[in-house]
Protein backbone atom coordinates (compact mmCIF):
# COMPACT_ATOMS: atom_id res chain seq x y z
CA UNK A 1 0.00 0.00 0.00
CA UNK A 2 2.80 2.07 0.96
CA UNK A 3 4.08 1.86 -2.74
CA UNK A 4 0.56 2.40 -4.16
CA UNK A 5 0.36 5.77 -2.66
CA UNK A 6 4.20 6.42 -3.07
CA UNK A 7 3.38 5.79 -6.82
CA UNK A 8 0.30 8.34 -6.69
CA UNK A 9 2.26 10.91 -5.43
CA UNK A 10 4.97 10.37 -7.70
CA UNK A 11 2.09 10.82 -10.75
CA UNK A 12 0.76 13.67 -9.01
CA UNK A 13 3.89 16.21 -8.35
CA UNK A 14 5.54 14.89 -11.52
CA UNK A 15 6.35 17.71 -13.59
CA UNK A 16 3.96 17.08 -17.38
CA UNK A 17 5.73 16.66 -19.98
CA UNK A 18 5.69 19.28 -22.54
CA UNK A 19 5.14 18.29 -26.10
CA UNK A 20 7.48 20.22 -28.44
CA UNK A 21 5.04 22.03 -31.96
CA UNK A 22 6.80 22.76 -34.74
CA UNK A 23 5.00 24.18 -37.82
CA UNK A 24 7.85 23.96 -40.64
CA UNK A 25 6.33 26.11 -43.33
CA UNK A 26 7.58 26.67 -46.97
CA UNK A 27 9.67 29.55 -48.11
CA UNK A 28 7.09 30.45 -51.00
CA UNK A 29 4.10 29.67 -48.58
CA UNK A 30 5.42 32.39 -46.64
CA UNK A 31 5.25 34.42 -49.31
CA UNK A 32 2.18 33.90 -50.64
CA UNK A 33 1.10 34.14 -46.87
CA UNK A 34 2.39 37.32 -46.25
CA UNK A 35 0.95 38.54 -49.89
CA UNK A 36 -2.43 37.86 -48.79
CA UNK A 37 -1.91 39.15 -45.46
CA UNK A 38 -0.94 42.50 -47.14
CA UNK A 39 -3.72 42.62 -49.53
CA UNK A 40 -6.31 42.28 -46.89
CA UNK A 41 -4.80 44.79 -44.77
CA UNK A 42 -5.45 47.14 -48.04
CA UNK A 43 -8.50 45.97 -48.38
CA UNK A 44 -9.13 46.62 -44.61
CA UNK A 45 -7.46 50.51 -44.91
CA UNK A 46 -9.87 51.14 -48.01
CA UNK A 47 -12.92 49.61 -45.57
CA UNK A 48 -11.37 52.32 -43.06
CA UNK A 49 -11.77 55.27 -45.55
CA UNK A 50 -14.85 54.26 -47.14
CA UNK A 51 -16.30 54.34 -43.14
CA UNK A 52 -14.70 57.25 -42.15
CA UNK A 53 -16.06 59.48 -45.61
CA UNK A 54 -19.57 57.46 -44.49
CA UNK A 55 -19.80 58.75 -41.16
CA UNK A 56 -18.15 62.13 -41.99
CA UNK A 57 -20.76 62.82 -44.64
CA UNK A 58 -23.44 61.40 -42.01
CA UNK A 59 -21.93 64.15 -39.63
CA UNK A 60 -22.54 66.79 -42.35
CA UNK A 61 -26.19 65.34 -43.19
CA UNK A 62 -26.86 65.37 -39.43
CA UNK A 63 -25.33 68.98 -39.46
CA UNK A 64 -27.67 70.33 -42.28
CA UNK A 65 -30.47 68.46 -40.91
CA UNK A 66 -29.97 70.29 -37.47
CA UNK A 67 -29.68 73.88 -39.33
CA UNK A 68 -33.14 72.61 -41.47
CA UNK A 69 -35.10 71.48 -38.07
CA UNK A 70 -34.00 75.17 -36.90
CA UNK A 71 -34.89 77.09 -40.34
CA UNK A 72 -38.40 74.98 -39.79
CA UNK A 73 -39.12 75.86 -36.04
CA UNK A 74 -38.45 79.63 -36.76
CA UNK A 75 -40.83 78.76 -39.75
CA UNK A 76 -43.51 77.67 -37.45
CA UNK A 77 -43.04 80.20 -35.22
CA UNK A 78 -43.53 83.30 -38.40
CA UNK A 79 -46.47 81.25 -39.38
CA UNK A 80 -47.75 81.32 -35.66
CA UNK A 81 -47.56 85.21 -35.84
CA UNK A 82 -48.86 85.84 -39.19
CA UNK A 83 -51.71 83.65 -38.07
CA UNK A 84 -52.29 85.71 -35.49
CA UNK A 85 -51.85 88.60 -37.58
CA UNK A 86 -54.61 87.09 -39.89
CA UNK A 87 -56.82 86.53 -37.40
CA UNK A 88 -56.81 90.60 -36.06
CA UNK A 89 -56.88 91.38 -39.40
CA UNK A 90 -60.09 89.29 -40.23
CA UNK A 91 -61.48 90.76 -37.25
CA UNK A 92 -60.76 94.02 -38.11
CA UNK A 93 -62.28 93.71 -41.29
CA UNK A 94 -65.47 92.68 -40.00
CA UNK A 95 -65.67 95.38 -37.43
CA UNK A 96 -65.39 97.43 -39.84
CA UNK A 97 -68.06 95.92 -42.69
CA UNK A 98 -70.18 95.75 -39.75
CA UNK A 99 -69.61 99.77 -39.24
CA UNK A 100 -70.07 100.58 -43.02
CA UNK A 101 -73.63 98.33 -42.61
CA UNK A 102 -74.44 100.54 -39.77
CA UNK A 103 -73.35 103.70 -41.33
CA UNK A 104 -75.52 102.98 -44.13
CA UNK A 105 -78.65 101.95 -42.17
CA UNK A 106 -77.78 105.01 -40.15
CA UNK A 107 -77.83 107.11 -43.68
CA UNK A 108 -81.04 104.81 -44.79
CA UNK A 109 -83.23 105.84 -41.77
CA UNK A 110 -81.63 109.65 -41.95
CA UNK A 111 -82.64 109.58 -45.81
CA UNK A 112 -85.74 107.67 -45.14
CA UNK A 113 -87.07 110.07 -42.43
CA UNK A 114 -85.80 112.91 -44.80
CA UNK A 115 -87.89 111.82 -47.59
CA UNK A 116 -91.23 111.33 -45.16
CA UNK A 117 -90.77 114.70 -44.00
CA UNK A 118 -90.41 116.11 -47.32
CA UNK A 119 -93.87 114.20 -48.10
CA UNK A 120 -95.57 114.98 -45.09
CA UNK A 121 -94.55 119.21 -46.15
CA UNK A 122 -95.73 118.02 -49.61
CA UNK A 123 -98.82 116.52 -48.43
CA UNK A 124 -99.71 119.84 -45.98
CA UNK A 125 -98.22 122.32 -49.15
CA UNK A 126 -100.91 120.63 -51.41
CA UNK A 127 -103.72 120.87 -48.72
CA UNK A 128 -102.58 124.40 -48.47
CA UNK A 129 -102.82 125.06 -52.25
CA UNK A 130 -105.94 123.11 -51.87
CA UNK A 131 -107.38 124.96 -48.97
CA UNK A 132 -106.95 128.46 -50.68
CA UNK A 133 -107.57 127.35 -54.62
CA UNK A 134 -111.07 126.93 -52.85
CA UNK A 135 -110.83 129.85 -51.05
CA UNK A 136 -110.28 131.96 -54.62
CA UNK A 137 -112.56 130.05 -56.41
CA UNK A 138 -115.17 131.17 -53.48
CA UNK A 139 -114.18 134.53 -53.42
Amino acid sequence: MLKRIQQLLAILFKPAPTHKQEVVVKPDMTLKLQRELSESQQKVLGLNRRLKDSVDQSSLWMKKSAILQDKLSASQGHVKVLEGVLEESNKTIEALNLAIELRDAEETKGLQTYIDELETEIDEAVALITKYGLQMRKA
